[in-house]
């Protein structure tokens, strides 16, 4: 069973000193384990000498001596000697705002998969430059939901990079236009905490069909998705699927850190450059046919089950020329689904009109049997599951007129969650939406 031996400074064995690791009289050692449990070994007297200067490199060399068998130094505050660590020793820096030991101890067990990553590849040479942060009590800041969808049943949705940070800047968007657009592969959300908030979700959230890594951006461009995946495989039977737009595929790398899903769904809502830059409008590295080619190459090597989706736009990508490529594409592709969406949430351009229901219909029909239309017109939605959070909802437009964002922070909801409850709320004629200088408000309706 994997362990980790930990150092933290104490003056009585309870609280965690204040001060820098270095400053503490005493040290503390633990020993934390895969199972979760830990056990005190022993206290040692802190026998470095008094610093000379601001981040002594003597005073660092001392304390690493006498805690030598240690993985992790836990300090309550960032100090140049924990950045020096990290750049230059094997031992793992970790920085807590926890006052007890007890209470540190209990929250440190959810982030055991992640430290012992951590501590493993510094003792294999490398030098990651993650300083954990350990904080309590813990927002859910990277889950949202479950959210009901006709598709997933309810889905917890993970994100797992910043706001609107994408590779495409989609003219259909219900988010808003792309504010980072990139094709950057980094760890844009600290990976421990991610999978910390997964398992307490999954501990306190009720019902999940599926554990879906979405959100408000591109999240195949966080670049440990692959170890989310399978350390989430690791703990729970609920099946793991990915939303892309598929624009990253047809790098090798992504595409092996893919394959622990359960569903990975692509988006492609275009077969030409021309469609992809009126549509998507890409990072100015793509092109669509390394796109294709990497949706291609990775539906022959996936053993799951893939959904293709195509988000139609009217007079944009729907014309007979772009849809016979389309088809040709899944035809070589053979994804277990192809579902055909149009605009019908607010998009981010007000330009971005829907395909009218026959013309979907229609198009179809080119795609064969495995096709099928999941635009959610109206009558054709899921209901909100929180009747508590409509009311909040329509108390905050009551009031004054507020965007998407308002209502996100005011409720503590992640965007994606909202947005599924104004749909309702605009489909029974309880709250409209109006533009006014670009953006996007909701007020009362007259339903």
């Amino acid at each position: 069973m994997r362990r980790i031996r930990i150092a933290l400074g104490s003056e009585d064995g309870i609280n965690i000193s204040p001060t820098h690791l270095g400053m503490a009289e005493k040290f503390h050692i633990y020993d934390l384990w895969e199972n979760g449990d830990y056990r005190f070994i022993e206290k040692r007297v802190n026998r470095s000498p008094q610093e000379r200067k601001h981040a002594d490199p003597e005073k660092r060399k001392a304390v690493t001596e006498i805690l030598k068998d240690c993985d992790l130094f836990v300090g309550r505050r960032l100090s140049p000697n924990f950045v020096k660590l990290r750049d230059n020793t094997r031992f793992q820096p970790v920085v807590t705002e926890i006052d007890t030991i007890s209470d540190f101890m209990e929250e440190l067990r959810n982030f055991f998969p992640h430290l012992s990553d951590l501590v493993k590849r510094r003792k294999e040479g490398e030098k990651p430059k993650e300083i954990p942060k350990i904080s309590k009590p813990l927002k859910l800041n990277h889950i949202y939901g479950p959210v009901p969808s006709r598709r997933l049943g309810f889905s917890l949705g993970v994100d797992l990079v910043p706001y609107k940070t994408c590779s495409f800047d989609c003219v259909y968007c219900q988010l808003g236009r792309t504010t980072d657009k990139t094709v950057e592969r980094k760890e844009w959300m600290p990976t421990g905490e991610v999978l910390s908030q997964i398992k307490e979700a999954i501990d306190s959230k009720g019902r999940i069909d599926y554990l879906t890594f979405s959100g408000s951006g591109e999240p195949t461009l966080h670049s440990r998705i692959g170890w989310l995946i399978r350390e989430v495989k690791k703990i729970t039977d609920i099946p793991v699927a990915v939303l892309t737009n598929g624009s990253l595929l047809f790098k090798e790398d992504l595409r092996e850190e893919l394959m622990a899903a359960d569903l990975v769904v692509p988006s492609l809502d275009a077969a030409t450059q021309k469609s992809l830059e009126r549509v998507n409008r890409p990072h100015s590295s793509l092109n669509i046919g390394e796109i294709i080619q990497g949706i291609l190459q990775f539906s022959r090597e996936f053993k799951g089950r893939i959904w293709l989706e195509i988000m139609l736009v009217k007079g944009i990508n729907d014309v007979e020329e772009e849809i016979e490529k389309m088809v040709k594409i899944v035809r070589k592709m053979q994804p277990d689904k192809v579902h055909l969406n149009t605009v019908v949430r607010p998009p981010s351009e007000e330009f971005a009109h829907p395909l009218s229901i026959s013309d979907l219909e229609r198009i179809k029909a080119s795609f064969g049997q495995r096709c099928e239309i999941i635009a959610g017109f109206k009558g054709e939605r899921e209901e909100a599951y929180v009747q508590d959070i409509e009311g909040d909802i329509l108390e905050l437009v009551q009031r004054r007129p507020v965007t998407l964002s308002d209502i996100s922070h005011s409720l503590g909801l992640h965007q994606n969650e909202v947005i599924k409850y104004l749909q309702v709320l605009e489909e029974k004629g309880k709250v409209e939406a109006h533009r006014f200088e670009g953006r996007r408000y909701y007020k009362p309706g007259m339903g």
